[in-house]
């Protein structure tokens, strides 16, 4: 069973505006740690394609969202 429905906007019964606001800066910082990652893989693989890149990284990083997998592969193709 789960607990009550929230509603956007809504907090966690307990919760502050500033735990709401600590969570998301630790989201963000989890998923910059996880392009990073994602970077560091490309920058050893060096893939001639972004569909090669993507791949790669879909291979490594399956539980990492599709956007996030771009985001890293657009990055380091803007550094080559």
């Amino acid at each position: 069973m789960s607990g009550p429905m929230m509603h956007r906007g809504e907090l966690p019964p307990g919760w502050t505006s500033a735990d709401a606001q600590g969570a998301g800066l630790e989201a963000r910082l989890t998923i910059e740690a996880r392009i990073a990652e994602m970077r560091r893989l490309l920058d050893r693989m060096r893939p001639t394609t972004s569909a090669e890149a993507l791949g790669a990284l879909r291979a490594a990083f399956p539980d990492v969202p599709l956007q996030h997998r771009v985001a890293a592969a657009t990055r380091l193709q803007g550094e080559r």
